[in-house]
């Protein structure tokens, strides 16, 4: 945690690099360059609740997205993954149900799709 590494600086580091960059470091980098494009963001951290099991929780439903991004009749749902992340089957069906609405854009990110984001947090 903390290496308050951006998006940009991201999409430019070698795939060893980027393998080492962590979900949460990661989306932090999304975070602040959505919300350098004039978008409005909303993110839950991991470690607001303990659960039964003694692990650290969202408050949100299990699955529900790392980021939402809104900019005018756009809104972007993304999964922030590190290199090694897999979706659970929970993510996956929050991101079918939000990619149903009109104007949603959902997707799993890894630090490799960093370009990506960019672009598309840069278009109107």
């Amino acid at each position: 945690m903390g290496r308050n590494l951006s998006l940009p600086v991201i999409a430019k580091l070698d795939k060893t690099t980027q393998q080492t960059i962590s979900e949460y470091d990661f989306q932090v980098a999304v975070t602040k360059y959505a919300e350098s494009e004039g978008w409005s963001v909303q993110y839950f951290r991991k470690s607001a609740a303990m659960g039964k099991d003694g692990r650290w929780r969202g408050l949100g439903n299990p699955g529900w997205p790392d980021v939402i991004a809104v900019r005018g009749p756009r809104m972007l749902a993304v999964e922030c993954k590190s290199e090694r992340g897999t979706a659970s089957p929970e993510q996956k069906e929050w991101l079918r149900l939000l990619s149903e609405i009109p104007g949603v854009e959902t997707l799993i990110a890894k630090p490799r799709d960093a370009g990506d984001l960019m672009h598309r947090f840069s278009r109107p």
